[in-house]
């Protein structure tokens, strides 16, 4: 069994032992998955100690090595303290939980305007926050070398996060929502004999339960939690899907509004998985060995012209976006990810089936303003796509 997306059977013991770092908010959703994954852990550590005891397995050999996969399982949680009006109280209530369940807590704290543990300070909006804390977590588990990382995101954020997408503007991801695992960015650490590089996982175990089960959980559990205010209100995009559209729905249209959205987003999940492994084969096979994909700096992306003009409209859109995240064009912000990504493959698309189109005074080469962050230089000549960052 893959036990709760992490990837390792519960029962088994011939595996490296994993280093879990859990973000806990110090709400319903997180003090949840914290205790879950100690009861989870506890349950593969005793797996493990029953392993140790026994000599030999069936063909004869150690059950558990004394290399790489002997040891337990670990747990910690991080705690990232915004200092924000009406947060007072809530990293003490965290240690209190942690403390009571014993495990260590990592807390970081928002100083004003400075940085601390070389983590600048965030500003104070939903982007901002959030970036800063995967920015915490990022750097704890650089530094204590953790292999993976649980978010306690359940199934009721993954249809907010849909919704949010859509009246902001996506495509299959958006509506695909929340996915239950991912590399933590570009986090990695070293360990191993040689120092090898290992990548950090980001892992949602809770992402088929709702959160009102979390609560339920809570409380069957005596898991004290704490109640934010700041969602109950209306100042914020997500929170007006939550306490206001989602309600409305539900009243005005379906009932069970909220369970179709979350098998359709389950569903795109799928689909995604597919078509993305489906684009980067494609991506392959059209990327020429003279481009560089390293150095955003370096020259061109060149992609078969040819090959790519002779796909389905849907996987020249996702070949070329990639492309463009390859050479670093595509904005970061999702306030302006999707209209302006959608224009740029378009705008790209438009050169694939019209070669030659000139648009400078020696009708050598096709331009197109990215904003932000600038400008990147195209040309088709009839065989080879070329894209230029200036």
């Amino acid at each position: 069994m893959n036990e709760l997306g992490l990837g390792v059977d519960a029962h088994a013991h011939n595996v490296k032992p994993l280093r879990v770092l859990v973000a806990v908010s110090g709400g319903r959703d997180s003090v949840c998955a914290l205790h879950v994954m100690k009861t989870l852990l506890a349950t593969m550590n005793a797996c493990r100690e029953k392993a140790k005891q026994a000599p030999f397995d069936r063909r004869g050999d150690a059950t558990l090595s004394q290399g790489p996969e002997a040891g337990l399982h670990e747990l910690a949680a991080i705690h990232c303290d915004h200092r924000w009006p009406g947060d007072e109280g809530i990293a003490e209530h965290v240690q209190r939980v942690t403390d009571g369940l014993g495990i260590h807590l990592h807390v970081i704290t928002q100083t004003d305007g400075a940085a601390e543990n070389g983590i600048k300070s965030s500003e104070r909006t939903e982007t901002g926050a959030r970036d800063w804390r995967y920015a915490c977590i990022r750097h704890i588990c650089a530094t204590f070398r953790y292999t993976t990382v649980i978010t306690g995101h359940t199934k009721s954020d993954r249809v907010e996060t849909m919704l949010l997408n859509l009246v902001t503007g996506c495509g299959m991801t958006g509506i695909a929502s929340i996915p239950r695992r991912r590399p933590l960015s570009s986090t990695q650490h070293t360990s191993g004999e040689f120092g090898q590089a290992e990548p950090v996982d980001l892992v949602r175990p809770l992402l088929d339960i709702w959160r009102a089960e979390t609560a339920a959980y809570c409380v069957e559990n005596e898991l004290a939690f704490h109640e934010d205010a700041y969602n109950t209100g209306t100042t914020t995009p997500r929170n007006r899907i939550r306490n206001e559209l989602i309600p409305y729905l539900r009243t005005h249209f379906n009932p069970q509004v909220e369970q179709h959205l979350a098998h359709t987003s389950e569903l795109m999940a799928s689909e995604r998985d597919f078509l993305s492994s489906h684009t980067r084969d494609v991506f392959q096979r059209v990327l020429l060995p003279s481009s560089s994909t390293a150095d955003p700096g370096d020259h061109a992306i060149k992609l078969d012209a040819r090959i790519l003009a002779g796909q389905s409209i849907a996987t020249q859109r996702r070949v070329l976006r990639m492309a463009l995240l390859v050479r670093r064009h595509a904005p970061r912000k999702r306030s302006s990810s999707s209209g302006s990504s959608f224009a740029k493959v378009e705008a790209v698309r438009y050169l694939l089936d019209h070669p030659r189109v000139k648009n400078d005074a020696r009708g050598r080469q096709c331009s197109f303003q990215f904003t932000p962050p600038g400008r990147a230089w195209m040309s088709h000549d009839g065989t080879v796509l070329h894209i230029i960052p200036s």
